[in-house]
């Protein structure tokens, strides 16, 4: 039953976005030509990779994490309580950590109970590990300090 009820879950956070492929061309060979990281520069809107694994938005370009269990470039190195506090608090890897960046909707985990992100974080555990560095989100710093600003805003309205 438990192994049922992760896959639920599973097909539920891809099919909301929350799980993308974690096979990033631009970590390997560079930008391709449908890269957001060089289309769309300068204009309000989001621009997707054309593997959904890089995004460029108004503020920068944010990359989607390796979720496999590669313990170097992938969860492999987190255990359950890091995995729960970051979906908890939108920070990576907890308190004190950089801000969970758009559009990574942790905000739709939150609402999961640690019964069933103890779960995602089982099935994740049960991928295929694939080495792959992910690039570091570019943007200013600045943007770092208002998103966890408005991430803590919505923590505070939604679990006062």
């Amino acid at each position: 039953m438990a192994a049922r009820r992760a896959i639920a879950l599973l097909a539920i956070a891809a099919a909301t976005g929350v799980l993308v492929a974690c096979d990033h061309p631009a970590a390997k060979d560079g930008p391709t030509p449908l890269d957001p990281v060089k289309r769309g520069a300068g204009e309000d809107q989001a621009v997707i990779g054309p593997t959904f694994t890089s995004f460029r938005l108004p503020f920068g370009v944010v990359y989607s994490a390796n979720l496999t269990p590669d313990p170097q470039t992938g969860l492999g190195s987190w255990d359950e309580k890091a995995f729960v506090t970051t979906m908890r608090t939108g920070r990576h890897r907890g308190i004190g950590a950089r801000p969970v960046l758009p559009p990574m909707p942790w905000m739709d985990l939150n609402e999961l109970s640690d019964e069933d992100l103890g779960a995602i974080f089982a099935y994740l555990r049960t991928v295929p590990r694939v080495v792959n560095e992910v690039p570091a989100p570019d943007v200013d710093p600045a943007v770092f300090v208002e998103v966890d600003k408005g991430n803590q805003a919505l923590l505070a309205l939604t679990h006062p």
